[in-house]
């Protein structure tokens, strides 16, 4: 989050006279019965801070000059982070929100990532030429994900997003040793390992490594990034399935922009579904049931995002 004072939806709130301050902190407001707050005391809600959703409860709320005030709490950050807010940056918890508002791949963060990671200068702010940089539909591989493995999608976004969980590293296995299984696993089928195949299974890695720090992170993760790989251990032998699922959510578009060739593209697909497959396959043994609750001192400090 960037600082309160330059937030999106920074409502500095002070309250006036003793009696509407002495009912904001018993958390119970001057009630309109045509203006009905949307919001109770103890609620957990979204919401809206640096452009972005984040899980908060609300511990006050206010009603004056016939305009509700919350004071809201970020779940998994420090007090100091609280904050008053009007209803327009509020929303309900619940599933379709979640799903808009902070599981929802956004699209234009894709564009920007994708040219970071094949090394293109960022556009200049303002220079927008949609003719230019709009990818053909028909350039997308077609990567469907199975609904468990959606599902699979949603609990990780819940648990790093809504819960404030962490997935414990280092994995075991990580992606190096999922795609040994993955190479010994169409060996056992195929009789041999091809050489198209283990070129498949360093370029899935290269772009795993080359991805994660830029686009497969939340913000709440990326201080146990600079600590797991400290070392100089490549993401690939520290991080899981949990992390290689999420790039195959923006794979599609990632690809599309990569200037790939139509034949090569059609194998790599090829590869990637059958690699999919295999993921479901595994699913039980390869990704976690639970994530790794920190405690509030550790999921707390030093929050500021890293490019």
């Amino acid at each position: 989050m960037e600082s309160s004072n330059a937030g999106l939806c920074d409502y500095a709130f002070t309250t006036t006279g003793s009696n509407s301050k002495t009912n904001c902190n018993l958390g119970i407001p001057n009630n309109d019965e045509e203006n009905p707050s949307l919001y109770e005391v103890g609620e957990m809600v979204l919401a809206l801070n640096d452009n972005k959703f984040w899980t908060a409860k609300v511990v006050e709320i206010n009603y004056e000059s016939k305009t509700w005030k919350y004071f809201i709490h970020y779940m998994g950050w420090k007090k100091s982070w609280d904050e008053w807010l009007g209803e327009e940056c509020l929303k309900k918890l619940n599933d379709d929100n979640v799903h808009n508002f902070i599981c929802k791949d956004n699209t234009k963060a894709v564009q920007a990532s994708a040219s970071v990671i094949r090394g293109k200068k960022k556009r200049r702010k303002g220079a927008l030429d949609m003719g230019k940089d709009t990818v053909p539909m028909e350039n997308f591989v077609n990567l469907q994900l199975s609904s468990m493995l959606k599902k699979q999608l949603l609990d990780d976004c819940e648990f790093i997003s809504l819960m404030g969980k962490l997935v414990k590293l280092p994995r075991s296995p990580n992606v190096d040793a999922i795609l040994r299984m993955y190479i010994s696993y169409r060996s056992e089928k195929h009789g041999e390992v091809s050489k198209a195949l283990k070129e498949f299974a360093m370029c899935l890695c290269g772009f795993f490594n080359k991805a994660l720090p830029v686009i497969l992170l939340y913000k709440s993760e990326r201080d146990q990034y600079t600590d797991a790989i400290k070392d100089g251990s490549a993401p690939s032998a520290v991080y899981g399935a949990e992390h290689l699922l999420r790039l195959y959510v923006k794979l599609p578009e990632l690809l599309a922009g990569a200037n790939i060739e139509e034949e090569t593209l059609m194998v790599l697909q090829t590869n990637f579904v059958s690699f999919l497959k295999f993921l479901k396959m595994n699913q039980t043994s390869f990704f976690l049931s639970a994530y790794h609750a920190l405690e509030e001192t550790e999921t707390s400090t030093n929050r500021e995002d890293v490019h």
